[in-house]
């Protein structure tokens, strides 16, 4: 049996916070999730880790993005991730005509049983896209620091 030697130093220990500002990362990995312990708010959609490809102390870490479907207005946050992976910027009408017309009639579903997700989701994986952190903030609930990002299309 191979012998392994894990660095528990190069590991985060929590959510990644990263500081205020723009970063570039790589989509490497999509997978299906659900949240659904409490019957009367069930969530899903589909999880994409991403790698921090900007130069600095973050090249190399992964967050962790996920885009909701449980709700029409989930659905919209969800369709500007994918359309800024794409290069295509969520601001511009036409960008999102383009999307439409482009990739609306890919196979976007996912099986939360399985993990299983849609040929369509392959054209993200490899994809640079532009994230904008914004400020951390601690959640009462939960009593953890979160960090929403915006989205938009990667320009080197």
């Amino acid at each position: 049996m191979p012998r392994y030697t894990p660095n528990p130093a190069e590991n985060t220990a929590g959510a990644l916070i990263l500081e205020k500002a723009d970063y570039a990362m790589e989509i490497t990995k999509l997978s299906a999730f659900i949240f659904d312990k409490n019957p009367d708010k069930i969530s899903h959609g589909v999880q994409a880790t991403c790698k921090i490809v900007t130069e600095g102390e973050y090249k190399g870490k992964t967050i962790n993005s996920r885009l909701f479907y449980h709700s029409s207005g989930a659905a919209d946050m969800s369709k500007k991730f994918l359309m800024a992976a794409l290069g295509l910027n969520p601001a511009f009408k036409a960008d999102e005509e383009r999307f439409n017309s482009e990739f609306g009639a890919s196979d976007w579903a996912y099986d939360t049983d399985d993990k299983s997700l849609g040929s369509g989701w392959d054209v993200l994986v490899g994809k640079i896209i532009g994230a904008v952190a914004g400020e951390p903030k601690l959640d009462a609930a939960s009593g953890m620091m979160n960090q929403n990002f915006s989205w938009k299309p990667y320009a080197p």
